[in-house]
């Protein structure tokens, strides 16, 4: 295979996203490549969900690439990985070095076809592993949750009663095991030295960080503008962002549209019918995921399945949030937007009409509202790094080498 065709006045990044669902892990990389692009590089991107994928790069041409996927894997026992980062790792099946091996044989093949100057990673820990032992230049971005601290050369546990469900042991035997199928070695030092650089940065809010009590280095503040923090308009209007992947989908699409609120929504991947069945009671239906800068200050309260993303961006707007969890990652942030007085869980069950009253619970809490609009203020007076200048720095420094 010939490599991709090059800039020729700048270099090549391939942006990489690996494990992880949603459009939460590709943004940030979009919002990077748009920045880096405008300088003369050249972008490429390897994305787990190519339809995700698709949407996210929906105004920009940059070869869409499948990235390598894990194999099927179930771990007996506790899955819920509520142990720490080595629990996503277990759960990704990062302990089997078959299916590590063929993880890192397909990144390995990717790269030589695309000849990268820097890889850009999100999420990825096999890539990441591998650009290590490789020696290749490599930017680590991400969540907390995907990016935790290192304390003592090791992952610090999310909960201290919890043991994980394989050792760092394990899972840096069968990295080492799957490298040497390549003549390569782990980066030296241990497991987290193995997958993550020194250019690894955290995005988020302090409050988010599930590892905080862990951390030492700042986390940053997240890549896209955030919105302005102004009063939520004088009637409840709400803004719902749900994916087609949600269990019963449809019977919260009946309750929203029961309610009478005034609604502005996103339905990602889910069947057009709905969309349109809510656009005929008079609902705001955007086709392509809207800018939440421009959103959140007009809506006085938000729906969501608990990603990063929005859970931040409601925070910096001041905006209450109704969470219905999926994975682990949403469940922690629900229980911190909880714990601020800011959030509820709502049901994943029940018919539209018990839906319905659980939302109007909801949206006439006005005690979620004076919390959230509290939380925000005092984001607004806090000195947090910014992510987009932090990381376009270390990327601009990695590229204007000679050795990149």
């Amino acid at each position: 295979m010939m490599p991709l065709p090059r800039s020729k006045t700048g270099k090549h990044i391939l942006f990489a996203w690996e494990a992880g669902a949603n459009l939460g892990h590709i943004m940030p990389l979009v919002r990077l490549s748009s920045v880096l692009e405008a300088e003369g590089h050249a972008a490429s991107f390897a994305v787990r969900d190519l339809l995700a994928g698709a949407t996210a790069l929906r105004s920009n041409r940059a070869p869409l690439l499948q990235s390598p996927i894990w194999p099927p894997h179930v771990h007996e026992g506790n899955e819920d990985g509520a142990g720490g980062y080595q629990d996503v790792l277990a759960l990704l099946g990062f302990g089997d070095p078959r299916k590590l091996s063929a993880l890192l044989r397909g990144w390995h093949d990717l790269l030589r076809y695309i000849g990268p100057d820097l890889i850009v990673a999100e999420h990825s820990p096999a890539l990441q592993a591998l650009a290590l032992a490789m020696g290749l230049p490599l930017v680590v971005v991400g969540t907390p949750f995907t990016v935790p601290p290192v304390v003592r050369g090791r992952f610090p546990p999310l909960r201290g009663e919890r043991t994980p469900l394989l050792p760092e042991r394990r899972l840096f035997d069968s990295l080492r095991e799957a490298l040497e199928l390549f003549g390569l070695s782990p980066a030296a030092g241990g497991l987290p030295e193995a997958l993550f650089p020194s250019d690894a940065f955290a995005l988020g809010m302090h409050e988010l960080d599930s590892y905080a009590g862990f951390r030492t280095v700042p986390i940053l503040r997240p890549l896209e503008p955030p919105p302005k923090l102004v009063p939520p308009p004088d009637g409840p209007r709400l803004f719902v962002y749900l994916g087609g992947e949600l269990p019963g989908l449809a019977d919260w699409v009946r309750a929203l549209a029961r309610t009478g609120i005034e609604l502005e929504c996103y339905l990602r991947d889910a069947p057009r019918a709905l969309g349109r069945f809510l656009e005929a009671t008079g609902a705001t239906v955007h086709a392509e995921p809207p800018n939440l800068a421009e959103v959140l200050p007009r809506v006085s309260h938000v729906v969501c399945q608990g990603g990063a993303g929005l859970c931040q961006a409601a925070m910096l707007a001041g905006r209450p949030v109704g969470i219905l969890p999926l994975q682990g990652e949403a469940e922690r942030n629900l229980v911190a937007l909880e714990r601020l007085g800011m959030a509820v869980r709502l049901t994943l069950g029940g018919d539209d009409e018990a839906l319905a009253r659980a939302l109007s619970g909801f949206m006439s809490d006005h005690r979620l509202i004076v919390a959230a609009l509290s939380q925000a203020a005092g984001i607004t007076q806090r000195d947090q790094p910014d992510g987009l200048s932090a990381i376009v720095g270390r990327i601009r420094a990695y590229l204007s080498t000679p050795a990149a």
